[in-house]
């Protein structure tokens, strides 16, 4: 019997919860690596995919993703490309190899497993000319609850329901706080929240 099998099996016979979760998204990661190729690690415990970066040239990324987002316009030398809700980074590193050591990605991803895969991701790399914010962004300086986690995360105003706190920020004021005067792309997939 296969790992993402056991996997499977553990996880059905589980209650919902953050343990089910959590069995869900290893065997996630596990079958998407497998199904495109790359080679799957574990990282704290999560399976992580080890994208043979760059992530592009047949090894990972997801190319209609990547099309949808790039459409109009794609990531210049020198760009300062902002990445909201970055995941485990595959647009990021694409920006950041993009974007060249004249530019710079600066990435907000408040949810603690995605973020532990995105600096990994970035380590793996060698990339220099990536910020990592361990927050949400939104309209206001702040908190909000967070729902979920890794790719089903989500912001939610109603702490009664979602005890876990993270830090906001307007992106705006984080900009500011930054010395940054301009977002030559902005890309964002945060779950509606938009």
């Amino acid at each position: 019997m296969s790992v993402v099998t056991r996997l499977g099996t553990i996880s059905m016979r589980l209650p919902e919860s953050r343990l089910k979760t959590y069995v869900r998204n290893i065997g996630y990661f596990i079958m998407r690596g497998i199904r495109q190729g790359r080679k799957t690690l574990l990282f704290n415990g999560v399976a992580m995919e080890m994208n043979n970066y760059p992530l592009l040239g047949g090894t990972g990324f997801e190319e209609p993703a990547l099309r949808g987002y790039i459409k109009h316009r794609d990531v210049q030398e020198g760009d300062v490309v902002v990445d909201v809700g970055p995941y485990a980074g595959d647009f990021t590193i694409y920006a950041a190899i993009k974007a060249g050591s004249k530019g710079k990605v600066i990435a907000f991803e408040p949810d603690v497993t995605s973020y532990a895969m995105l600096c990994a991701n970035i380590r793996l790399n060698r990339l220099t000319n990536v910020v990592v914010l361990k927050k949400g962004l939104w309209s206001a300086d702040g908190q909000l609850s967070i729902t979920g986690t890794a790719f089903a995360s989500q912001l939610s105003a109603d702490s009664h329901k979602y005890p876990t706190q993270v830090p906001v920020c307007s992106l705006d004021n984080e900009l500011g706080r930054m010395g940054i005067d301009r977002a030559d792309f902005i890309k964002m997939d945060i779950e509606g929240a938009e």
